[in-house]
């Protein structure tokens, strides 16, 4: 923000919009920014006056007015801050707050600052007055004289947005949270390490300043002035996050030993893990950080729980994206959720977001125009635009059951796009054996060779559904379970692979030479390779599915 503010004002921009929530700090950063620039504007070319005596700063929100605001010494060492012409100071009233001095030609430079003026946009009075004000300063371009809007200026009318010059002021930098951290040293039985401020740091980011402090102050007192507990921190920056409404924090209970089969992509996401566990290694290796992954294929194969063993696997925590939360009915709104979107991801970094079925979101951009006046069009853009410009460690993990709507420019972004068909039977054996484990029971005492032929070409969520319908049957009948009663529950269940045929079939014919098979090692293809023909994708014909207990070389 700093050196953009101090660009604006080198090149004399009338009026600065600051895009913020932190209104106290933010204004507390723009009087330093402006203050270290007053002891170096004696080395420019700017007006002899500006020299000697700098840049005062005058203050207005709408509680009390007009007030002069301290500011670090300038070039003239001793000298007392000038203070704005008297006209100015009586403008109390917000219609006249946005007003140069007029009577005292001869007044200092000046810089006028205005918090939370934001909420006077609405004001149908005041807000004609307003434009003409914003415009008639933007014509004069007097020298050296700026007003900045601190505050949300996604609402500044469209008629004179073009007039400012815009800045986004960033939650507080790591650096920023562990100074914070060093003031409690006094009140803890032990000094805070720079580890001990590092995770901190890392457990805090993406909150305000204010709501770290808050965190912080209340984890010592969870502790009892022992420590600062990391995990509490982490917990409150996950209620602050879903207040904002367009993440969530997810608990990940998962591992990768959860996974049954899928063995060429559990593999994949390891090898990934390593780039993203070390990524200045990476970054020093000439190997930029991956970006995201998209998976498709059949419901029920586990798509979802890859994109939670992903962020198990990269150690950093996972977020869920509901991208249908940035559309919104006013006009603005939805381009304004989808910054604040990337603005918080980029703060709360490394971490996974986890994006469910992105096709009903992001599909469609073509026709937008005609149906949404461009929306949807504009977000993909935003989103393809931040996946290849970002250089925050964000990861993306996207499933997709319709993958053949989403256009080839958002799948030429992920890195890897995999394909998750139907279990084979070793991964059925595998699935059997993570399901009946969970219920406290040993799968040896199954027989799984009998479960994995009645399953064929079940997906795992119908595995997972049969075991616990067996389960059902023998507690009603006051006994253990076992293969029989999941048997029955198994030839009572009718088939996705039946009632989805022609899908399964079009996502195959997609799949081929699109993606990568999940199920299968390197090398290795699929029985349905040699069967499927990405021309056949007529919607109106059925086609069979054929059986994939066996791979070909």
């Amino acid at each position: 923000m700093k050196e953009k503010l101090v660009n604006y004002l080198k090149s004399g921009v009338p009026l600065i919009a600051i895009n913020s929530i932190e209104i106290t700090r933010c204004t507390e950063e723009v009087v330093n920014t402006i203050s270290e620039w007053n002891k170096k504007v004696g080395e420019t070319n700017a007006s002899e006056y500006l020299k000697v005596h700098g840049y005062d700063i005058m203050l207005w929100d709408i509680n009390t007015g007009w007030n002069m605001v301290e500011v670090g010494a300038t070039r003239e060492e001793g000298k007392a801050p000038q203070t704005a012409s008297q006209d100015l100071r009586e403008f109390m009233a917000p219609r006249n707050c946005l007003k140069y001095p007029s009577k005292d030609k001869k007044s200092p430079v000046c810089i006028y600052m205005l918090q939370n003026f934001n909420l006077l946009w609405k004001d149908n009075i005041l807000l004609p007055i307003i434009i003409a004000d914003c415009i008639d300063i933007a014509k004069k371009r007097i020298p050296h004289k700026h007003i900045i809007f601190i505050g949300s200026i996604d609402n500044i009318p469209i008629e004179i947005a073009p007039l400012f010059g815009w800045i986004d002021h960033a939650l507080p930098s790591r650096e920023e949270l562990k100074a914070i951290s060093t003031k409690y040293d006094k009140i803890l039985e032990k000094k805070l390490t720079n580890e001990n401020k590092d995770a901190i740091a890392d457990s805090a980011a993406g909150l305000t300043l204010y709501e770290a402090d808050q965190a912080i102050r209340s984890s010592i007192v969870f502790t009892k002035g022992k420590s600062v507990d990391t995990k509490y921190i982490f917990a409150e920056k996950a209620k602050s996050v879903k207040k904002s409404g367009l993440l969530d924090y997810m608990e990940i209970e998962e591992t990768i030993q959860s996974v049954g089969g899928l063995s060429n992509l559990k593999k994949w996401v390891q090898k990934v893990a390593h780039i993203f566990k070390n990524p200045s290694k990476a970054l020093e290796y000439g190997l930029p950080i991956p970006r995201g992954t998209l998976l498709c294929g059949i419901s029920g194969t586990g798509k979802s729980l890859i994109a939670k063993v992903i962020a198990t696997e990269f150690g950093v925590p996972l977020y869920r994206w509901d991208l249908g939360k940035l559309f919104g009915s006013l006009v603005g709104t939805t381009e304004k959720n989808t910054r604040e979107a990337f603005k918080l991801m980029t703060s709360v970094a490394p971490a996974v977001f986890y994006i469910d079925e992105i096709e009903k979101s992001l599909a469609g951009a073509e026709s937008s125009s005609y149906t949404d006046s461009g929306v949807t069009a504009r977000v993909v853009g935003a989103f393809l635009t931040f996946m290849q410009e970002k250089t925050a460690p964000v990861f993306f993990a996207a499933t997709a059951n319709s993958v053949d709507r989403l256009s080839p420019e958002l799948l030429r972004r992920f890195n890897g796009i995999w394909f998750v068909d139907l279990p084979t039977d070793d991964e059925r054996d595998e699935i059997f054996r993570i399901h009946i484990s969970k219920t406290g029971r040993k799968p040896d005492k199954f027989k799984l060779e009998t479960l994995v032929k009645e399953t064929d070409m079940y997906t795992g969520a119908e595995i997972e559904l049969a075991v616990e319908e067996g389960m059902q049957i023998g507690f009603a009948e006051g006994r253990e379970y076992n293969t029989k009663d999941i048997v029955t529950a198994i030839r009572n269940m009718p088939r996705l692979a039946d009632t989805k045929s022609l899908e399964i079939r079009r996502l195959r014919a997609w799949s081929k030479g699109r993606a990568r098979v999940a199920n299968v090692e390197e090398g290795f293809k699929p029985t349905w390779w040699n069967d499927v023909d990405n021309l056949i994708l007529d919607k109106n014909v059925d086609f069979p599915i054929t059986p994939e207990s066996s791979l070909k070389k």
